[in-house]
């Protein structure tokens, strides 16, 4: 996992997410790097998040390993995203 100029981002959050199940979770190591944390359900989606980058839900991919880059947040967009995301809310910016 790395920012959009290649950084690596440490300490992101992934959660394996199925139709009823959210397991995790596991954090990112300093080169950006995490094993998806298993889900007996079945893995559909995968959450990244961390705080002061947009967060992010993925289909599972096909192959294995996969990367994934996240968009750091300016201050404007990031007023109360953190309060509209408890409510499952997701912002949009244009």
């Amino acid at each position: 996992m790395t920012d959009v100029t290649g950084k690596p981002i440490p300490q992101a959050l992934i959660y394996s997410i199925s139709l009823s199940m959210n397991i995790g979770p596991a954090k990112t190591n300093a080169r950006g790097e995490a094993r998806v944390p298993s889900n007996i359900q079945g893995t559909r989606w995968i959450d990244v998040s961390k705080k002061g980058y947009r967060s992010i839900r993925v289909d599972v991919p096909k192959s294995w390993p996969f990367h994934i880059t996240l968009e750091e947040l300016d201050f404007e967009s990031h007023l109360g995203e953190d309060i509209w995301q408890q409510f499952g809310i997701e912002l949009k910016y244009r």
